[in-house]
């Protein structure tokens, strides 16, 4: 089965602060390495913003994973209109 997660179990990535990496083999190659991982400071809203642009890649492509786990660790409507 195709899945994607977005912000479980990963690290920043050593060389790139705005990149992460997978900390579970099986998460490999099935992260999105520009979602946030845990940070408090970071807003849910620009979580939200990339996994929709994500979204729309896997709708025009039409390849969309089976399985798509999102990680919102903060206030997630702090800060919307």
């Amino acid at each position: 089965m195709s899945y994607r997660s977005y912000g479980e179990f990963v690290d920043q990535h050593p060389a790139d602060q705005e990149r992460f990496v997978a900390r579970v083999k099986a998460l490999q190659g099935h992260i999105d390495e520009l979602y946030h991982g845990f940070d408090l400071s970071y807003p849910d809203t620009r979580r939200a913003g990339r996994f929709i642009a994500e979204l729309k890649r896997f709708e025009a492509e039409g390849d969309m994973p089976r399985l798509q786990i999102v990680r919102l660790p903060n206030d997630h409507t702090h800060g919307a209109p």
